[in-house]
């Protein structure tokens, strides 16, 4: 009974812990008749809520439907004051079942905690390669000032693109001119003005390019807002294209009370746009506009989950009924396997599917498992049994 009652606590406290968090988003999209799921993320936090790792998910089996199958990862590591320095893309190799390197941006600040470099490398030849990078100068009002994006040229960064920010009466960015750097000089190419509202949130964006002697208008964003100030609705006109997204929240939960991928990471996150969510997320509709009916159509959409994260399909990580058990279950430091015959190789996974240790096991031998972090993580032999277990 004492060790039921432990195990209770146990999951109890691990639902507890997991409802503070959002863990989860799904994407679906409308067939005609019901959803479909198309992508998914999980997301991993740190011990200060920031958010280092989203793992991207596809929907489907060697391209049939069917099962949550790994697609690619973003991973984030943070400074002291929770900045993010560092953020790499990654893709699963399906074939060596592991990321490949992608992408990798690093983020630089001053001594007052402000953004002033991000350079922007491909993984190329089995090394990182430059790209691009941003710099960003600031006002004695301590605002952005300048901002220059970089192109590496094979030995060194040459200019690319500029933008000039201005600002209104209380310090809210109400234009940024963007100029391209064409032959040896900067050269007019774009704008784009903000409108906001009395709480300083923005209720209009637009963008329009410069002709040469006129603003063209090409994109407008209008956003309606809350009473809480959360972002309702969003409303885009691109050319001839029409598109709308309608947000759904819990007005009785903030999403600060919970860890959720949507903090500013780098202090600038936000600079440009509201930060859409004060209220518990629950989800986003997606709408097109059609002009042979004059009304949107619901197409796609995203849920978010806050009680437990994507399954993992079985290509990834197979759990199989076997006459294997580990044991003590929990655990804190060790574990055994009971039900051995002959020395195995086993592989340890992590509920993302993320391998976090291997090696072998003879009868009667222990695993250590006293540097993994709490949690659900799978036991998954050559022989192709998976049992799992709880470190706590």
């Amino acid at each position: 009974m004492k060790k039921i009652t432990l195990l209770l606590l146990i999951v109890f406290t691990m639902t507890l812990q997991a409802q503070n968090k959002l863990l989860s988003s799904i994407d679906e999209s409308y067939n005609g008749t019901s959803w479909d799921n198309s992508r998914g993320s999980n997301y991993e936090y740190d011990a200060n809520n920031n958010l280092i790792a989203q793992t991207y998910y596809n929907w489907g089996i060697n391209g049939e439907f069917g099962a949550w199958q790994i697609s690619d990862k973003d991973t984030y590591t943070y400074n002291a004051n929770n900045k993010t320095t560092q953020n790499i893309y990654q893709e699963w190799n399906s074939t060596t079942n592991q990321y490949d390197n992608l992408y990798k941006s690093s983020y630089n600040y001053n001594l007052s905690g402000n953004l002033i470099e991000e350079t922007y490398q491909e993984w190329t030849d089995s090394e990182w390669e430059n790209n691009y990078k941003i710099v960003v100068t600031y006002d004695s009002n301590n605002l952005i000032d300048v901002v220059i994006n970089y192109e590496w040229d094979g030995l060194q960064w040459v200019n690319d693109y500029r933008s000039i920010v201005t600002y209104n009466a209380n310090n809210k960015i109400s234009q940024i001119l963007n100029e391209e750097w064409i032959s040896s000089q900067w050269v007019l190419e774009d704008r784009d003005v903000f409108i906001y509202n009395e709480n300083n949130k923005i209720i209009n964006y637009t963008s329009a390019n410069w002709d040469g002697s006129n603003w063209i208008g090409d994109y407008i964003d209008n956003y309606t807002i809350d009473a809480n100030g959360n972002t309702i609705s969003n409303t885009s006109s691109y050319n001839d294209e029409q598109y709308k997204t309608e947000y759904s929240y819990d007005a009785s939960a903030l999403i600060s009370s919970f860890a959720h991928p949507f903090k500013d990471k780098t202090g600038l996150d936000y600079i440009y746009e509201n930060m859409l969510y004060l209220n518990k997320i629950l989800s986003e509709n997606y709408f097109n506009y059609d002009n042979s009916t004059s009304s949107y159509t619901n197409n796609n959409r995203t849920t978010y989950n806050y009680t437990s994260p994507i399954t993992l399909s079985t290509e990834n990580v197979e759990i199989s009924k076997n006459t294997l058990k580990v044991f003590p279950n929990p655990s804190t430091d060790f574990i055994q396997v009971l039900g051995l015959t002959e020395t195995e190789q086993y592989e340890v996974f992590s509920i993302l599917g993320t391998k976090v240790s291997k090696g072998s096991i003879a009868v009667n031998e222990k695993i250590d498992i006293q540097n993994l972090n709490n949690g659900l993580y799978f036991l998954k032999f050559k022989n192709g049994s998976t049992i799992n277990f709880i470190k706590k």
